[in-house]
């Protein structure tokens, strides 16, 4: 059978919580899927490298699969120790990518000028010190494939809805989907598994498109960055789950908007967690990314009105 094998690298976050990069190993040479923080490609990569007898020279590619530090805050380091490797992302996540800066203020700081919410100062710092911005040679606009070796090809499949950009890396050999970060579940877990933060989608249309492009594909193992490699019936319990979160969360927040004033996205976090979180109290403002992609949407649908003026504040139509 053609294809070759999928190395799991992990290594633990700062708070606990364990970061998987994966090495896409073929017969000639190797594929990195994620760069990491910008300590991991030092840390983790390197020694999974001289493993598996390949070096940093048998890097072909990267591929990054969406603007989150802990994904492609390594990849200057990888671009000066793998200078001839490709580095493949997403173009709606491409800026985001090779700038920590940009990644702070459109992504991660979003949301302080119209709502003012905004990320603690030391969060801020946290991201400038584990960034490493590296440069994006191939912009991906849709799906792609990349080939491995002669007889060993995966495809790039566009999977919005955490990021814009999102990438998501599908192995039919294996039946294997590296999915990083592209569904999330019911919530996103700490260091022990148990409920940490909410599921950080932030584009609704995408995410449901991306669990249901998943779903038809039915992978028989799923790889995501923060959990256990799922297999066989677990696949399609978290494809599941993340849905049904989604649904939970449009329902929670239709119905704080039909019992009440207009509220600004504050209020609403406030007025659905509890409907919502099995996270800690002090993670509830996670929902925001949540709850601005439902908005969002409703919007465009003419079911929630935006109101003028800052902080913006939402109606029921």
């Amino acid at each position: 059978m053609s294809g070759g094998r999928i190395e799991r690298l992990q290594e633990r976050l700062d708070d606990g919580r364990f970061l998987c990069v994966f090495l896409l190993v073929g017969a000639d040479g190797a594929v990195l899927v994620d760069t990491g923080l910008a300590t991991t490609p030092q840390r983790t990569i390197a020694p999974a490298l001289a493993r598996l007898g390949i070096g940093w020279d048998g890097l072909r590619a990267v591929v990054v699969t969406h603007a989150d530090v802990d994904h492609a805050g390594g990849l200057g380091a990888v671009r000066r120790l793998a200078p001839r490797a490709t580095v493949v992302a997403g173009a709606a996540d491409r800026l985001l990518i090779e700038s920590s800066e940009l990644l702070l203020e459109r992504r991660y700081r979003e949301f302080r000028d119209e709502h003012g919410i905004d990320q603690p100062e030391a969060f801020s710092a946290w991201v400038r010190a584990n960034a490493d911005d590296g440069a994006v040679d191939l912009a991906l606009t849709g799906d792609g494939t990349l080939r491995i070796d002669r007889e060993w090809t995966v495809g790039l499949l566009a999977a919005p809805g955490h990021t814009a950009g999102h990438l998501v890396v599908h192995d039919p050999a294996s039946a294997t989907v590296i999915a990083a970060d592209a569904v999330l579940g019911g919530f996103s877990p700490g260091a022990g598994g148990e409920p940490a933060f909410a599921p950080t989608y932030r584009f609704l249309p995408g995410y449901r498109e991306t669990i249901a492009r998943l779903q038809e594909i039915a992978p028989q193992r799923l790889l995501c960055s923060h959990l256990p490699p799922l297999e066989g019936a677990a696949v399609a319990a978290y494809l599941r789950e993340s849905a049904a979160f989604a649904d939970r969360c449009e329902a929670a927040l239709l119905r704080v908007l039909d019992g009440g004033e207009p509220a600004t996205l504050a209020e609403l976090i406030a007025a659905t967690a509890p409907a919502l979180a099995s996270w800690p109290a002090a993670a509830r403002d996670t929902l925001v990314q949540p709850l601005a992609g439902h908005l969002e949407a409703l919007s465009a649908q003419g079911r929630v009105r935006r109101l003028p003026g800052c902080p913006a504040r939402y109606a029921r139509t």
